[in-house]
């Protein structure tokens, strides 16, 4: 998943929350805005999720979902 984020922002003012069932993505400081905020679409292994911010603009996450053979019509519901 790649998350589009305000230019020049730093990871230290990022929060990604990622459980097993849900994903936030927000900014820690000024508005504290909220970029992505849901449930997903089913059950992920929380412990092998990882997040990198790339080149200071774009947040990329690697999200593994428990059903490996199941297929996605989304990764956050609503979306």
């Amino acid at each position: 998943m790649h998350i589009p984020i305000r230019p020049g922002s730093k990871g230290k003012d990022i929060l990604v929350d990622i459980k097993g069932r849900s994903l936030k993505v927000a900014y820690k400081t000024g508005e504290k805005e909220t970029v992505v905020d849901g449930k997903l679409f089913d059950l992920i292994k929380v412990d092998d999720a990882t997040w990198t911010l790339m080149d200071n603009k774009e947040i990329h996450i690697q999200l593994e979902k428990y059903n490996d053979m199941s297929w996605w019509s989304t990764v956050v519901l609503g979306d």
